[in-house]
């Protein structure tokens, strides 16, 4: 389980970082729909995923230790939402 947690973190910090230029402070406007849509799919699979293992009796620690990692990931995902919001104010 700390191995699916921690694999989980990475993969999430590299999609939610990668997704902030596309629609951070100065994207939303300029990036079109489809970029949104895509980084939005990405995590609604990941989370699809994680239930489906979960649920699996054999794969229930990897699921578990994924769905750990998304918990992980939007309360300290929470913090960078914060310093965008922080950065569209002062633009």
């Amino acid at each position: 389980m700390p191995a699916a947690a921690a694999l989980g973190l990475i993969f999430l910090y590299v999609v939610g970082l990668s997704m902030l230029p596309a629609i951070g402070p100065r994207g939303p406007y300029s990036a079109p729909v489809s970029v949104e849509v895509t980084y939005w799919s990405i995590f609604i699979a990941y989370l699809v995923l994680a239930v489906v293992l979960a649920v699996l009796r054999r794969t229930s620690r990897t699921g578990s230790g994924l769905l750990i990692a998304f918990g992980i990931w939007l309360l300290l995902g929470g913090e960078v939402c914060v310093g965008v919001l922080v950065q569209m104010r002062q633009a």
